[in-house]
């Protein structure tokens, strides 16, 4: 027996969906140019001539003055150059 008032319901094959949209690409570093005065960790690093894993020692460790952008620490350059002057110059 048929039931009346109910479609036909036909097989979806998955090349009748379309596919999602893919995100727009954005640079890791998208908003480090409306950011000025602060450098990237590695930037950071590279004035300090450390490795990234320094910076982020000396950022826990309170010695060098940070600033978080989204989830990212941002190092004001004035931060550095008082860093720089702690050190004895050889």
């Amino acid at each position: 027996m048929a039931l009346s008032g109910v479609a036909n319901v036909q097989e979806s094959r998955i090349d009748d969906f379309q596919g999602s949209q893919p995100f727009a690409a954005f640079s890791k570093d998208f908003a480090t140019h409306l950011l000025p005065g602060l450098l990237t960790v590695r930037e950071d690093a590279a004035v300090l001539k450390v490795c990234t894993a320094t910076v982020y020692k000396l950022c826990s460790a309170g010695k060098l003055s940070h600033v978080r952008v989204s989830g990212a620490i941002r190092v004001p350059v004035a931060a550095v150059e008082r860093l720089i002057g702690t050190f004895p110059v050889s």
